[in-house]
């Protein structure tokens, strides 16, 4: 990656690399992805099988390891990555399991907190949650 002068800021040393939001770029080094900034700065580790875009809207990013989950911008995870799906909706988390074959859905809040468990088939939150 170079600057827009033409210096060289990261080195052509990566599998992949993303840009996600205007911050930060998933990189993939030996089969797994971690998160720089622009100056080049490892802000995240290569630990996850994938990471995916940024909910613009909230700062979160989504990653995959065992399932899925959250992290914020500093790397940081907000909803641990064991989810079958995790979605936003009315600005909240809604985080999905399948557990043999039934959808159990909770809800997280952008702190990460569990402020609903995992154990209803659907979930429609409200502002009260």
């Amino acid at each position: 990656m170079i600057d827009s002068i033409g210096n060289v800021i990261i080195e052509p040393k990566y599998e992949e690399l993303n840009l996600l939001g205007n911050n930060l770029f998933a990189f993939k080094s030996e089969k797994q992805y971690g998160l720089f900034d622009l100056n080049g700065n490892i802000v995240l580790k290569p630990q996850f099988s994938y990471i995916n875009s940024q909910w613009e809207s909230m700062d979160l990013i989504k990653v995959w390891a065992d399932g899925c989950g959250l992290i914020n911008e500093n790397g940081q995870i907000v909803v641990p990555p064991q989810f079958n799906s995790i979605k936003i909706l009315n600005n909240k988390i809604i985080v999905t399991l399948y557990i043999d074959g039934i959808s159990q859905k909770g809800i997280y809040n952008t702190s990460g907190k569990c402020v609903v468990e995992p154990k209803f088939n659907d979930i429609y939150p409200d502002d009260n949650y």
